[in-house]
């Protein structure tokens, strides 16, 4: 009688058994991998939720993965799954990446079903804001610095437009125009993802909006909606020679994006 509960205890019941199935269907079905590469403060959990109200794409938050070959696709599908009630409802699975050690190849670039959206804010919004942030946090906290926020905002951006000049067909997205021109700056996106469905300008709270580490813990994001009543943080003093780093960085930015010939959406 043991023997034969212990049996039936590890014996996958039929249920299991064609959830396994479903599952291992759902995840070699052909898909199309966005990967939003940006920065701290760029709207990009906005984007991320914007783009995900659209029945097309799966994934809104930071998956804190790079992508060295393939096989990563896979495990970002399987990770995106875990945070979108154990399904994949789309063909499109989106991530998004803020820093340099989150590296895309050149071998993940190349690949027919992986597109490439590259995000940019101005310069002084995003560093006050990546401060303002910190300060949030603890008045100590690494990010609380001008000297860290700075240096951080001017390797990114050269970082991403690497990413422009390797990758095939990026677009780009001048991201203040998300909350200026929402309409047109949606639109373009959506012709230039090749979206069949239009985005609007709300969108579902999910399981992980607002929580730490996996994007913008401020109550704007947990509007369902877009906010453009914002703090400019103006307070917040940066010297001139980090200001015109800074600017250098933004101008030096969108040269290399216009000499690639990239398709930009909201400049």
């Amino acid at each position: 009688m043991a023997k034969q509960l212990a049996q039936r205890m590890l014996t996958p019941t039929w249920e299991t058994k064609i959830r396994h199935m479903r599952d291992a269907w759902e995840l070699v079905q052909p898909r199309q991998f966005l990967l939003l590469n940006t920065h701290m403060r760029s709207y990009s959990s906005l984007l991320s939720h914007l783009l995900a109200s659209s029945g097309e794409v799966c994934g809104y938050a930071e998956m804190r993965r790079a992508y060295q070959a393939e096989v990563d696709l896979l495990a970002l599908a399987w990770q995106v799954r875990s945070t979108n009630g154990a399904r994949l409802t789309g063909p499109v699975v989106l991530d998004k990446l803020l820093h340099n050690p989150y590296v895309v190849t050149d071998e993940v670039l190349r690949l027919p079903n992986v597109s490439i959206l590259v995000s940019v804010r101005s310069p002084m919004p995003t560093i006050r804001s990546i401060m303002a942030m910190g300060r949030d946090i603890e008045p100590s906290h690494f990010w609380s610095s001008v000297d860290n926020a700075t240096q951080y905002y001017v390797d990114r951006l050269a970082y991403l437009a690497d990413i422009v000049e390797r990758a095939q067909n990026p677009l780009v997205l001048f991201s203040d125009q998300l909350l200026v021109e929402t309409e047109i700056t949606l639109r373009e996106l959506q012709l230039g993802l090749g979206l069949r469905e239009e985005l609007q300008e709300s969108y579902p709270l999910r399981e992980l909006t607002g929580v730490a580490e996996f994007g913008d813990t401020s109550n704007f994001i947990r509007a369902g909606k877009i906010v453009r009543e914002r703090s400019s943080h103006e307070v917040i003093d940066i010297c001139p020679t980090q200001t015109e780093e800074a600017h250098e960085a933004f101008r030096s930015f969108w040269e290399r994006v216009r000499n690639n010939g990239a398709n930009v959406v909201g400049a």
